[in-house]
């Protein structure tokens, strides 16, 4: 926990100047009086011109240091806080002085493997329930508020072309479908004329089906509108349950290969080989088995999908398989999804206590 800037060096600096001035007098008295004796005739102390410059020196260089630390507070309080830095200060980011130290501020920009994974560790370890003042507690959520929306247009965008590659394929499957169907008219239509050539006598036409009345016709819509609804929840289902599948491919190869084995490329993970959540704010309710699940089933499924996604578990274990170039953007991925499994458990957490 940050703590506010310690005025103990500046009451040091106060007692120091405050005894170097009483000196400066009594250096000062002992100055007239030895101006006295040496008028009467009395010789003169030896050293006490050395002793009052060390005592001048003294109350000087005190005073200065005094007055330089008042200032330097002087300009912190009226600048408050919240002013951010250029880069020239230590780090080589943008940072802001808080009174007793430098300290980074990190938006949202995830620069690198190695500041995520740092981030990621301190995710997990829990130090700020409890031990953080409001400054930084209002910094903390703002930060992973502007996280949390980055990545939830990065689920969505995602999700955008995963439906566009469907549609594209039931595109494909449906002019597959309209080829057959043709093919097959096309046959059967070849074989009516060979029939109707060797019979002289044309067969009589098919009977036609009676139109639909109206109340079919909406019962039918109603049917329809209840299958509509009943698959979009099925979508749903059905891309958690292509998620645990192919984790349960991923993790037979990995146990089968050793972990973080395999030779060649094809053995080589890239991004869109890991099995994302579909939405990794949810990746904790769903483990748990629905929004209803008690503390118990929640701290379960916490500790399961943390052997899971935990960025370090995740290096040691897949980090040699993963392909070089798409290696940094796939552990800050895992980082993402680690720090909002660790944000939905802690909400879990507060809304049980």
């Amino acid at each position: 926990m940050r703590r506010a800037p310690s005025r103990r060096p500046s009451a040091y600096l106060a007692l120091a100047t405050g005894v170097s001035f009483l000196l400066l007098l009594q250096t000062r008295a002992g100055f007239l009086a030895s101006s006295a004796s040496s008028a009467s005739g009395t010789p003169a102390v030896q050293g006490a011109g050395a002793y009052a410059f060390l005592v001048r020196a003294a109350f000087a260089g005190s005073a200065l240091a005094l007055l330089a630390t008042w200032l330097r507070d002087r300009a912190a309080d009226r600048g408050g806080h919240a002013a951010v830095l250029p880069t020239s200060a230590p780090g080589g980011a943008a940072s802001r002085w808080d009174g007793s130290r430098w300290v980074r501020d990190v938006e949202m920009a995830p620069a690198s493997a190695s500041a995520s994974a740092a981030r990621d560790a301190d995710a997990f370890s829990f130090a700020y329930q409890g031990s953080e003042t409001p400054d930084e507690r209002a910094r903390r959520e703002h930060r992973e508020r502007v996280e949390a929306e980055y990545w939830a247009r990065v689920e969505a965008e995602e999700e955008r072309r995963r439906e566009a590659r469907e549609r594209e394929r039931e595109a494909e499957r449906e002019e597959d479908r309209r080829r057959r169907d043709r093919d097959r008219a096309r046959e059967r239509r070849d074989r009516g004329e060979k029939k109707r050539q060797k019979e002289k006598p044309p067969p009589p036409p098919p009977p036609q089906p009676p139109p639909p009345s109206s109340s079919s016709s909406s019962s039918r819509s109603a049917a329809d509108d209840a299958s509509a609804a009943a698959k979009g929840t099925g979508k749903k289902s059905q891309k958690w349950a292509a998620m645990e599948e192919r984790w349960a491919a991923l993790e037979s190869r990995a146990a089968d290969g050793g972990e973080g084995g395999g030779n060649g490329d094809a053995s080589l993970l890239g991004y869109d080989d890991i099995p994302w959540p579909p939405k990794m704010s949810a990746l904790l309710t769903h483990t748990a088995g629905g929004a209803g699940a008690d503390q118990r089933a929640t701290k379960m499924a916490y500790m399961k999908c943390v052997r899971r996604w935990h960025p370090d578990k995740f290096a040691a274990r897949y980090g040699a398989r993963l392909r070089a170039s798409e290696r940094e953007k796939t552990l800050e991925r895992v980082g993402a999804v680690a720090r909002a499994l660790n944000a939905a458990f802690a909400r879990a957490q507060r809304g049980g206590s």
